[in-house]
């Protein structure tokens, strides 16, 4: 898989980017962000996002980053990669990458 076939949405990489510890680690997440497709939240993924926090947000606790993680997946019917597999595993037609 090339950098270009992982896609991450605006909102990975604001997590990323709030995660840096330094200038230094965050000139390495910026440059790597760049090698990678970003696609943006557009109405359709918040208006998603927004219908599974309503579902989820109760008895799953579901956060609006990790909805519009899901939502951006789903709308672009691509695969999800998490280590996080718990936070999104009750989402229902959400595909989570499986390591073959």
């Amino acid at each position: 898989m090339t950098p270009r076939e992982i896609v991450v949405n605006d909102v990975v990489c604001a997590e990323l980017y709030f995660g840096a510890r330094n200038r230094q680690e965050l000139a390495g997440i910026v440059s790597d962000m760049g090698k990678l497709t970003v696609l943006p939240i557009i109405p359709k993924i918040s208006r998603l996002a927004t219908d599974l926090v309503r579902q989820f947000c109760l008895t799953n606790k579901l956060k609006l980053p990790d909805a519009q993680i899901a939502a951006t997946a789903l709308l672009h019917k691509i695969e999800l990669f998490t280590l996080n597999r718990k936070d999104f595993a009750y989402i229902p037609n959400l595909i989570l990458y499986e390591q073959k």
